[in-house]
């Protein structure tokens, strides 16, 4: 069901989503649908939204409060490995990549200084843009401490701020 949180029995609240690509497409869908789902981190968990937009054949994913962890241990690892599914699916269908905030838990950049942690992160941020894809990045609460290595060494457009987006001759407010 569109919106509804995915998993929402306590047994699967502890399991990792592993099925959100099949999720995702409902088929005959041509407006914004938002999903829901629970990344577990250790004893609680966290809610990461995915929106979906498809309007005349231009196609977009939204992705807001993932908050990657700076500490990769296996359930990071899990979790980064089932955003990475879902960037897969991104760069196959050529769509359109909008990360509304709050993509990092912790980030920060220094001069030339940017974490280890998150060169896997980094790494598929820049294929799905070598292949063509936008990343727009809108910065979150957890978002201050971005400079400029995503824009001029991953490509991303980065808006530290509001913006208005248009995007199949839709205008996108963040």
């Amino acid at each position: 069901m569109p919106g509804a949180p995915l998993g929402s029995n306590n047994s699967d609240q502890d399991k990792p989503r592993s099925d959100i690509c099949q999720t995702l497409r409902p088929p005959d869908f041509d407006q914004l649908i938002t999903f829901r789902w629970l990344q577990p981190y250790n004893s609680h968990g966290t809610l990461v939204e995915v929106g979906y937009f498809d309007w005349m054949n231009n196609t977009a994913y939204f992705l807001s409060d993932v908050h990657l962890r700076i500490q990769v241990d296996d359930v990071e690892r899990e979790r980064r490995k089932e955003l990475f599914l879902l960037m897969d699916l991104v760069k196959a269908e050529k769509a359109t990549l909008f990360i509304v905030g709050d993509w990092f838990d912790f980030y920060f950049e220094y001069g030339y200084v940017v974490s280890q942690a998150y060169l896997d992160v980094y790494s598929k941020m820049k294929e799905l843009v070598d292949a063509g894809i936008t990343i727009y990045y809108f910065g979150g609460n957890h978002d201050y401490w971005i400079g400029s290595f995503l824009a001029d060494t991953i490509g991303v457009k980065i808006y530290p701020k509001a913006a208005t987006i248009e995007f199949a001759e839709k205008q996108f407010y963040f």
